[in-house]
């Protein structure tokens, strides 16, 4: 696996930020993500420049099953994931998602190098890679019927907002006696980093639900390998 971390007000998590600058999170999120699956990635962290992005996708063209890119998945002036991909022979499979949070998601494959343009807000790419990611692990090792979704009951009611999209809610999943309690954690966006702290389940949703109810049955994943 090959990650490349973009952006140019990124810096390693171990500096001070200057201002207009933040630590790079992904990266961390990506790698405590894959050590749950026994894999050490390669991983390189540069600007949002052309030439260093092309550099590392032209690497994964040769000797990578999995090439991860975060950030410059999305529309904006900088954002080079998709041009490059198809510059490099990668076939788009995917451009985006009707799921929140996590939109812009890139899907594209050369031969056997599959690729992932991962949306740079946190708490989005958490989203992309338990999802999506995950599924494709999971069929490389045998598993393409599992989808990971376990049922659960909320521990709360909470109004959920009844967006238009499908969403992925961040929850605290506790077993007790035997059946999984699911605890909603507040968020205010995609960029939310602070959730992730306790994070380790996301409830699915259904598009244009207003709120949810204590003691309802839902669909959830864990994030934190077998529940």
């Amino acid at each position: 696996v090959l990650h490349v971390a973009t952006g140019n007000e990124i810096v390693s998590p171990d500096r001070t930020p200057n201002r207009g600058r933040i630590r790079d999170a992904n990266s961390t999120l990506v790698r405590a993500f894959l050590q749950q699956n026994g894999i050490v990635p390669k991983q390189l962290r540069t600007e949002e420049d052309r030439t260093q992005i092309k550099s590392g996708i032209e690497e994964a063209k040769s000797n990578t099953n999995l090439l991860l890119i975060s950030g410059g998945a999305s529309v904006g002036q900088h954002d080079f994931t998709r041009q490059l991909l198809e510059e490099a022979g990668f076939t788009i499979h995917v451009s985006k998602t009707t799921a929140r949070p996590g939109k812009p998601l890139i899907v594209a494959q050369r031969g056997a190098t599959l690729a992932f343009g991962l949306p740079g807000n946190p708490l989005a790419h958490f989203v992309c890679l338990n999802l999506y990611v995950r599924t494709a692990l999971a069929t490389w090792s045998g598993q393409s019927g599992n989808t990971g979704f376990l049922a659960g009951r909320l521990a709360k009611s909470f109004l959920v907002g009844g967006n238009a999209r499908e969403t992925f809610w961040p929850a605290r999943l506790e077993l007790r006696n035997g059946v999984a309690s699911l605890t909603p954690l507040p968020w205010a966006s995609s960029g939310d980093l602070t959730v992730l702290a306790t994070a380790n389940a996301l409830i699915r949703l259904p598009h244009s639900i207003t709120q949810m109810l204590r003691g309802s049955l839902v669909d959830f994943i864990s994030t934190k390998g077998n529940a």
